[in-house]
């Protein structure tokens, strides 16, 4: 594998995820020399948010500061390379903890974006309210501002598709269901079931090669989903570079994730 062209080994692991890019690396010295510098390429987290944000290195500090997340289509993709191209007109959906919104909104403004009136009615007023902002670039960022009422840990378990309960934080990024989501299947939320928004978002993510199936048949796509997969960003100060955390203690462990 270490006498492969950059090239070649980057379509090889743009096809793969993270997990397996970062497994790979530690199965020598030798593949580790190769994979390193295709790793702080692929997955330098400052260079993928400059994208849309001029000086990712302080949103991030904010997003330690405040709790927030960004998740949405933009996480996934983040772990798994071959889907950016899909993804490279999306919103940046981020997810600001109560009483946060301010501080996070301000930081926005301060990297060149403007809020837009928004159309839609809230949904859930009482659990989250949603703000749009665009730059002159045509970036669109939706931020979701929580209620007290909310908390992270359970919005993103109540996000219609296991397939998008994926986030990154100012500490790291997360996949909350790491197995089914790298091989590409996921199931819908129990509330969605046999509408035609089910329907749609089936269509959609087929044509991606992803497929849904429905909450009652989730045991044919479960894999191994037991536990989150977990990647640290070198600034955080953590020894383990990344690990995995079962279902069952993620909940109590969420707060030192964000």
């Amino acid at each position: 594998m270490e006498t492969l062209p950059d090239k070649l080994t980057a379509r090889i692991f743009d096809g793969l995820s993270l997990r397996d890019a970062l497994n790979a690396s530690h199965v020598s010295r030798a593949w580790n020399t190769h994979l390193v510098p295709y790793l702080r390429k692929t997955y330098n987290i400052n260079r993928y948010f400059e994208q849309a944000f001029p000086q990712s290195s302080r949103l991030l500090e904010v997003f330690r500061e405040s709790g927030t997340l960004l998740s949405g289509s933009r996480a996934y993709t983040f772990f798994l390379p071959s889907e950016r191209r899909f993804t490279k007109d999306s919103d940046w959906d981020i997810y600001v903890p109560f009483p946060h919104f301010n501080l996070v909104k301000a930081e926005l403004e301060r990297q060149g974006f403007k809020t837009v009136p928004r159309n839609k009615e809230p949904h859930r007023p009482d659990l989250f309210e949603v703000f749009d902002f665009v730059n002159s670039s045509g970036h669109k960022v939706q931020a979701n501002a929580l209620t007290a009422a909310w908390n992270l840990h359970a919005c993103l378990k109540n996000f219609h598709t296991t397939v998008v309960q994926n986030f990154i934080s100012g500490r790291a990024c997360c996949s909350i269901r790491w197995g089914p989501t790298f091989d590409k299947m996921g199931y819908f939320a129990k509330r969605i079931n046999a509408t035609e928004y089910q329907e749609k978002e089936t269509r959609k993510w087929n044509g991606r090669g992803v497929k849904l199936v429905p909450f009652k048949s989730r045991k044919t796509v479960m894999g191994d989903s037991v536990s989150a997969f977990v990647v640290y960003w070198p600034s955080g100060g953590k020894r383990k570079a990344f690990e995995h955390i079962r279902s069952e203690q993620l909940g109590k462990r969420f707060e030192e994730l964000h």
